[in-house]
C-alpha cells in the first residue's frame, strides 16, 4: 500500500507531515546498537512520537507494537520481555533488552485488547486488517478528531486511514482529557469525529449543546461501547448535516458491523451467510452474536463468538451486552440491565445511565442505578428526580421488581482512560 504523503496530522492548530524523518526512536536504535529486524514494543507519553514510529514501522517492514505510556503495566512488559521485544522508552530514552531477542516478522503489528474483560491479550494484526475505512471514505476529505488512546486497535483504525488514504487529516492531542481533546479538534478545524458514546455523554454534560455544535462536523462515527438510540437522535439533533454512523469491532474480529441509517443495532436482513467474501457476515447462536470479518486479527480469521447478548426488535437485532453484565437475578427473576438502562436513559433530563446488580439478602441482587442529570435542570426537579424517575420506570412497561431501589446521582459522566464508562 502507498502512503498518503500529502495527508497531514495536526497537534493543536500545528500540522506536520506524514513523515517518519525525524523518528526519536531511529536515534534510540542507533545510540544502542540495536539492528533493524527485531521485534519492537515502543512506549511513550507523546502522541506525535508514537505515530511517528508507527510510519517508520512500515516504511521498514518492522515488527511492532506502540503503547501510551500511562496504560503500560508490569504484566504487558514481562509478557513482550518473554516474547522477545526490545522495550524502548522514547521519553526517557531507555532500552529494556530481552534475554532472547525475537526475530521480526514482515507485516505485522501486534496490539493489546482493552481488558474490559480480562487482562488484556496481546493480538497480531497485518496493515491490510487495519486498513478499515478506505471505502467509507473514499472521494471524501475529513479532518478527523483522535479520541482514542494510542497503541488501541480503534487508534489504529484511525492512524492507518490518515497514512494510507487520501484526503484524511487527523487531530492529535496530548491529553486524555475529553474537554482537552475537543479543544485541540476545534483548533485544527475539525470536521468528523470517531469515538465513544461515553464521550458524547460527558461533553453534553461538561460543555453544553451550545459549544459543541461550534464543531462544523460532517461525519460522526460511534464505537467501543454499545450505542443505544437516544445518543443516536441527540447527535443527529445537534449535528443535522452530518453523517452518522456506528461500528461494531473487537481487536481479536476486527471490523464486523458498519451502519449508517442512524438507528440502533443492525437490519435482521444481514443475517445469514454472505457470498461477498470482502464483507463481514453475522450470525446468532444461541441468542449471541457471532461475526467473520475480512478485517480479522491473524489469530481470529475464522467465525468469532463475540460473547454479546442479542435481541429481536422491530426488525433490528439489538446488541444487548454480555450475560455478566447485562443480566440481573432478582429472587429468581431475570432482568436485563440494558433495557432498564434504555427506559432510564429516555428521560429528557438524563444525560448518562448506568444500572448494575447489587448483592442483598433474600432475593439476592437488587437494581442500582447510577445517574448524571443533563445541565440546566430546574432545581425543583433535581431534589425530586427519584420520585420522577421511579414513575417514569412505571409508566414505561418496568415491572416494580425491574425498578432501581438505590440511586446514586454522579456530578459528571465516569470515563477511563479508553473513553469508556468506568466499570
Amino acid at each position: 500500500m502507498e502512503l498518503a504523503t500529502a495527508n497531514q496530522f495536526f497537534i493543536g492548530s500545528k500540522g506536520y507531515s506524514m513523515s517518519a524523518k525525524q523518528s526519536v526512536l531511529s536515534e534510540i536504535l542507533i545510540i544502542n546498537n540495536i539492528e533493524r529486524g527485531y521485534k519492537l514494543a515502543v512506549i511513550s507519553e507523546c502522541s506525535k512520537n508514537l505515530l511517528v514510529t508507527v510510519l517508520e514501522f512500515y516504511c521498514n517492514q518492522s515488527d511492532g507494537l506502540v503503547i501510551d505510556k500511562a496504560r503500560f503495566d508490569s504484566p504487558m512488559q514481562d509478557k513482550l520481555s518473554n516474547l522477545g521485544y526490545y522495550i524502548i522508552d522514547l521519553d526517557e530514552k531507555k532500552v529494556s533488552i530481552p534475554r532472547v531477542p525475537s526475530k521480526a516478522t514482515r507485516d505485522s503489528i501486534a496490539i493489546f485488547t482493552s481488558g474490559t474483560t480480562g487482562q488484556p491479550k496481546l493480538i497480531q494484526h497485518s496493515w491490510k486488517t487495519l486498513v478499515t475505512c478506505k471505502k467509507q471514505v473514499s472521494g471524501q476529505s475529513y479532518c478527523w478528531l483522535v479520541t482514542y488512546t494510542a497503541g488501541t486497535y480503534a487508534w489504529y483504525q484511525m492512524i492507518t486511514m490518515a497514512m494510507f488514504c487520501p484526503g484524511q487529516g487527523i487531530v492529535l492531542s496530548h491529553s486524555q482529557n475529553p474537554e482537552e481533546i475537543w479543544s485541540s479538534g476545534l483548533k485544527a478545524g475539525m470536521t468528523a469525529v470517531s469515538s465513544t458514546p461515553t464521550f458524547w455523554r460527558y461533553l453534553f454534560v461538561k460543555l453544553g449543546d451550545n459549544e459543541l455544535i461550534k464543531a462544523k462536523l460532517k461525519q460522526i462515527t460511534l464505537g467501543g461501547e454499545t450505542v443505544t438510540q437516544n445518543i443516536l437522535d441527540k447527535l443527529a439533533t445537534l449535528f443535522p448535516k452530518a453523517k452518522i454512523s456506528h461500528i461494531y469491532a473487537s481487536t481479536e474480529a476486527g471490523v464486523g458491523i458498519v451502519v449508517h441509517d442512524k438507528q440502533e443495532g443492525f437490519p435482521l436482513e444481514w443475517l445469514g451467510d454472505n457470498k461477498n467474501k470482502k464483507r463481514s457476515q453475522v450470525k446468532i447462536e444461541g441468542q449471541v452474536l457471532w461475526i467473520k470479518s475480512p478485517y480479522a486479527s491473524k489469530q481470529f480469521n475464522g467465525w468469532y463468538c463475540t460473547g454479546d447478548r442479542v435481541s429481536l426488535r422491530n426488525c433490528r437485532v439489538i446488541i444487548d451486552g454480555r450475560d455478566a453484565l447485562d443480566l440481573i437475578n432478582i429472587g429468581g427473576n431475570k432482568a436485563s440491565a440494558k433495557k432498564i438502562q434504555d427506559v432510564i436513559a429516555s428521560h429528557k433530563s438524563v444525560a448518562w445511565c448506568r444500572v448494575t446488580a447489587k448483592k442483598a439478602p433474600f432475593v439476592g441482587q437488587i437494581v442500582s442505578a447510577d445517574l448524571v442529570l443533563n445541565s440546566g435542570v430546574e432545581e425543583k426537579i433535581v431534589c425530586n428526580f427519584e420520585k420522577i424517575i421511579t414513575e417514569y420506570c412505571k409508566d414505561n412497561e418496568l415491572v416494580e421488581w425491574m425498578i432501581p431501589r438505590l440511586w446514586k446521582f454522579l456530578e459528571q459522566v465516569p470515563i477511563d482512560n479508553n473513553l469508556k464508562s468506568e466499570l
